[in-house]
């Protein structure tokens, strides 16, 4: 029996046979290039009666616990050895009548064992996590598994026998600080990092006035937003709000949104100013004006309603300056000084206005102008006139305003949808607190 080493070959005296014919037997080992196997060969024996050849192996030296009857062949591959074991072994010829040799020289060989490369060895992962493979190299037969994984990463792909992939995932880290771990896959260290959330700062400042909610240094993390809240002291109002030293408006609330960088808000108030209210009267007539509220010196943008009430022997007459019509009520705006005058007249017993229908003018077939005059006599009056084609005079126009004077005015009203070539009664009717004024009944006689 001989075992190759490198280009030597050592032979070996065989043992005794059990059977009559003298078997002469050599065994080598020739290693082959998966882990957990070896080949063995050996020269064939020439007794004419031989049947076969049965192979002994095990770990211990002439203590064989397996063997295999590998038929009549000079060559056989053993498998399923343990990588890094040695084994013995040694072969036995048979004859056709069932006649066993001895053992022959016992070989010894260690299987090599296994070896492991990964591809790659880290890792590297941002804060919202992502997933990942490695490839692991070793020789068929050889098992491999993974350890040591931290709770961040789940293994999806975790053993295997021979060539392989680990896969695996890792969750996002929803803190600020980077992580590291390393996990043991085949016996080999790969290394896994992740980032943790990115944070920025805004820089919040408010000067002399008034506030800005939350101040001074707000992280934000990556992607996430702030509000601050701006609100101006008693006698304050917010100037402008600077956000990376750029205006953008006397505004009481901003928001950052998908923050990916340092920021800087800051608040400018100034004090408000106060302005003069003036309140005056004219007229012989007596009477008072109240504020509410009540003053006469007001802050920028105050509201303030004057109410004019006339003493029982006065009426109010109307405004004049920063209000005017005859409302008892007006409000201004205090967005500077302000000057009011109310006027108050004597009161005047009411009487009931003068009323004259005056001629047509402006005839045609199918409309005409109606006029008249109206004296107010010095209370609100409102005028319109009634017209048709018989003395009931069916049809009325729109009521009009004739004023509250003291003199005379002319009023006038246009009608439309006449018949051509037609006769048409009229008049003007005049209406005060003191009652109602029909002036007299005229006609117009449309043309053809």
């Amino acid at each position: 029996m001989r075992v190759s080493q490198g280009n030597k070959s050592v032979r070996y005296p065989f043992c005794t046979i059990l059977f009559s014919l003298i078997l002469f037997l050599s065994l080598f080992p020739v290693q082959s290039a998966q882990a957990g196997q070896v080949t063995l060969a050996w020269d064939p024996n020439s007794e004419p009666d031989l049947a076969g050849y049965e192979i002994y192996y095990g770990t211990a030296s002439r203590n064989y616990s397996f063997h295999v009857d590998v038929g009549n062949v000079t060559t056989y591959t053993l498998t399923g050895l343990q990588p890094g074991v040695t084994y013995y072994f040694a072969a036995t010829a048979y004859s056709t009548q069932g006649l066993e040799s001895d053992y022959s020289n016992e070989v010894v060989y260690t299987v090599p064992p296994c070896s492991y490369t990964l591809s790659p060895t880290s890792a590297s992962f941002p804060a919202s996590g992502g997933s990942g493979s490695i490839s692991v190299n070793t020789q068929s037969g050889c098992n491999w598994n993974t350890s040591g994984t931290p709770s961040w990463i789940s293994i999806l792909s975790g053993s295997g026998t021979g060539n392989g992939t680990m896969s695996y995932t890792v969750a996002p880290n929803t803190g600020t600080t980077d992580r590291f771990s390393t996990l043991t896959v085949a016996g080999q260290i790969f290394s896994v990092s992740q980032k943790g959330v990115a944070v920025f700062t805004v820089t919040a400042s408010a000067g002399t006035g008034g506030t800005i909610t939350p101040a001074g240094g707000v992280t934000v993390p990556y992607g996430g937003s702030q509000t601050f809240s701006i609100a101006p002291a008693a006698g304050y109002k917010i100037a402008q709000v600077l956000v990376d030293g750029v205006s953008v408006g006397a505004v009481s609330s901003y928001t950052f949104s998908s923050v990916t960088a340092d920021h800087t808000i800051s608040a400018v108030f100034t004090a408000i100013p106060t302005y003069t209210l003036t309140v005056s009267k004219t007229g012989t007539g007596s009477g008072v004006v109240t504020t509410s509220p009540a003053g006469t010196s007001f802050v920028e943008g105050t509201v303030v309603t004057l109410t004019a009430q006339a003493d029982t022997n006065s009426v109010f007459a109307g405004w004049s300056g920063a209000c005017s019509g005859t409302s008892a009520t007006c409000q201004v705006t205090m967005n500077g000084n302000v000057s009011v005058t109310a006027q108050f007249n004597p009161a005047v017993e009411e009487i009931l206005p003068t009323v004259t229908t005056l001629s047509p003018t402006f005839v045609q077939s199918t409309s005409a102008q109606l006029n008249g005059a109206v004296n107010p006599n010095g209370s609100p009056t409102t005028y319109y006139f009634q017209w048709g084609k018989t003395r009931q005079l069916e049809n009325t126009t729109v009521v009009q305003s004739a004023g509250s004077g003291m003199e005379s005015v002319l009023v006038s009203a246009v009608i439309k949808g006449l018949q051509p070539r037609t006769l048409y009664y009229y008049r003007l009717v005049a209406v005060n607190s003191a009652g109602k004024v029909y002036g007299a009944t005229k006609v117009l006689l449309t043309q053809k």
